[in-house]
């Protein structure tokens, strides 16, 4: 669904279609609050799970959070602003790239052409290890290992030598947001992406007619009904959406509950203060 759809959907379940009491910007901040405790409640690890061992495990995890995660890669050599992100080659640590919300692994990728997995500094001396009593091979590399630093992610790689890195992580999702609100004798920037923001739209010069959700041309005026332009969509697949707007409606139904609470109180404070 888009913008104008969940917004849509947000009415529906209030019961609100016809005489809607919240503007657009509230139905953003609540969907936006009703997506932070979703995903929260999804990526709520168990310490004693890895975070890649969790993503890999669980397939309802990897279906709903797919669209956030992202592979970026550092590659020694590139031209300068190549990379994905920054890489100090002196004291090999990496800059968490923009966006960046949780690292799910890391992986480099050796002058050989052998690729080796990065494991988090608490595997050390945890399993994972050569058997001592077994002779290296010619392409043995000791585990490379990585630990969570305040300016960064700190490899400790000793005396491997890598051509690039590889790092999978989970983004921050974007703030959803309804845009520009347009309405009758407005005009539709060019260029922007435009939805019906009602039922009904329509268009000066047009015997178009748009209805909810539906995408709008740019450059045109708007004769009758209402546009958002330029929004901001919900970054998570289709199937979550609806629970997502049931979340939002009962996070407007508190907000309007304490409102409503406020106002009975101030109102008991008034008449007790004319006493």
């Amino acid at each position: 669904m888009n913008v104008a759809q969940l917004h849509s959907r947000i009415d529906f379940h209030l019961d609100t279609a016809d005489s809607a009491r919240f503007e657009p910007w509230q139905k953003d901040a609540a969907l936006n609050r009703a997506v932070s405790l979703f995903l929260n409640g999804k990526i709520d690890l168990d310490e004693k799970v890895s975070k890649k061992d969790f993503f890999q495990k669980k397939q309802i995890i990897r279906d709903t959070l797919y669209p956030l995660i992202k592979n970026d890669t550092w590659s020694l050599g590139a031209p300068a602003g190549n990379n994905d992100f920054e890489y100090d080659t002196v004291n090999h640590i990496i800059t968490r790239p923009n966006g960046y919300r949780m690292l799910i692994e890391i992986n480099a990728t050796l002058s050989n052409g052998l690729i080796k997995e990065v494991l988090p500094e608490r595997y050390v001396n945890v399993g994972n290890k050569r058997n001592p009593f077994k002779r290296a091979g010619k392409d043995y590399v000791k585990d490379l290992y990585y630990n969570e630093v305040e300016n960064g992610i700190k490899l400790n790689i000793g005396d491997a030598s890598v051509s690039s890195i590889e790092i999978v992580y989970l983004k921050n999702i974007d703030q959803i947001s309804h845009g520009s609100y347009l309405t009758v004798d407005d005009v539709i920037p060019s260029g922007d992406i435009a939805y019906c923001y009602g039922d009904l739209c329509e268009l000066s010069g047009s015997a178009v007619k748009y209805t909810l959700g539906e995408l709008v041309p740019g450059g045109s005026i708007i004769s009758y009904g209402e546009v958002i332009a330029n929004p901001v969509e919900l970054e998570l697949p289709e199937f979550v959406h609806d629970s997502i707007c049931k979340d939002a409606a009962i996070e407007l139904t508190l907000s309007m509950t304490d409102l409503q609470k406020f106002q009975a109180m101030s109102t008991k404070d008034q008449l007790d203060n004319q006493i």
